[in-house]
């Protein structure tokens, strides 16, 4: 996993480099992706967050399991990194991370 002694900035990008067949545990990974979204739908505790899930489709790369990339962005208009920092520590650290493996990155391409 990549180093994260450097402090995080807003926003956030997180790519899903490689999807999982996921098929033969597919109750779990939407249960765990309900239970995601419910922890984030509280709003006293993560108001004004934004995350939105980007995909970007390059027909000119040659393996075809590379075309399409999957990007995560994290972000809040009033600039609050506690908020993001507990959406990426629920992405990164909570079982969706035994589905998903999510790589921070600088900016998106």
């Amino acid at each position: 996993m990549e180093n994260l002694d450097t402090p995080l900035t807003l926003p956030l990008y997180l790519q899903i480099p490689e999807l999982h067949n996921l098929a033969p545990q597919r109750r779990e990974v939407f249960q765990e992706q309900q239970k995601f979204l419910e922890t984030l739908s509280n709003p006293h505790r993560y108001a004004d967050l934004v995350i939105s899930l980007r995909y970007f489709y390059n027909p000119k790369e040659t393996e075809k399991d590379q075309r399409l990339q999957l990007y995560l962005t994290i972000n809040s208009p009033n600039s609050d990194l506690a908020n993001s920092q507990l959406a990426y520590n629920l992405l990164t650290k909570g079982q969706l991370k035994n589905f998903y493996h999510f790589k921070l990155l600088d900016r998106v391409c």
